[in-house]
């Protein structure tokens, strides 16, 4: 099996690189949901893989794949001669201004902390950065990263999507973003996060 650190060091440089931008943001943190938002879950970006399916457009896989650029292409393989193992991203959609802002979020090997695994276990999202890239009018990326952001997409028998998924929603009028984990059909106060980009 390939070295975890090898990995960690190629991902570390990468953050270097897309933080070298600043999108000014107020502060990131666990906030009251305002009534009256209009929720939509993320979409499901799936790499080097095909037995997961995803739910991206061409568009938003195309995204996400440039903003994750730098760590898909780290993602290790469980041995010399297998493929690099999935790699699986979040993403939103949004405006402000005129410029588009993209929410997206990695969950793979490296970058979040697994989820507790046993029968008796209720949680099953993780935590993983957040990334918010917000395109010029010349389409030039800036980039800032955010933790402890609740990944959470399972599809299969015991936890169908429509039960477990996070969703977003974006108020254009104050420029906030909010975030929302919903795992077994019950929404999860300890996922509630906000977050404003400011013009």
């Amino acid at each position: 099996m390939i070295g975890i650190f090898p990995v960690l060091r190629r991902v570390a440089m990468a953050l270097a690189l897309v933080l070298s931008g600043s999108i000014p943001l107020s502060a990131w943190a666990q906030a009251a949901l305002p009534a009256g938002l209009s929720w939509q879950p993320m979409s499901l970006a799936v790499f080097n893989s095909a037995v997961f399916q995803g739910t991206a457009s061409r568009a938003e896989l195309g995204l996400a794949g440039s903003i994750w650029s730098q760590e898909i292409a780290a993602l290790p393989a469980k041995r010399a001669s297998a493929p690099a193992l999935p790699g699986f991203v979040l993403v939103g959609v949004a405006s402000l201004q005129g410029q588009q802002l993209v929410f997206s979020s990695m969950h793979a090997l490296g970058l979040c902390p697994p989820a507790e695994n046993s029968r008796s276990a209720e949680d099953i999202y993780v935590q993983c950065p957040l990334r918010i890239t917000r395109y010029g009018p010349d389409s030039k990326a800036v980039t800032r990263q955010l933790t402890e952001f609740c990944f959470l997409y399972s599809d299969d028998q015991n936890n169908p999507a429509q039960l477990n998924h996070t969703e977003y929603a974006f108020d254009e009028q104050t420029g906030t973003a909010y975030f929302r984990v919903i795992q077994h059909g019950l929404r999860v106060p300890a996922c509630d996060r906000s977050v404003t980009i400011k013009p």
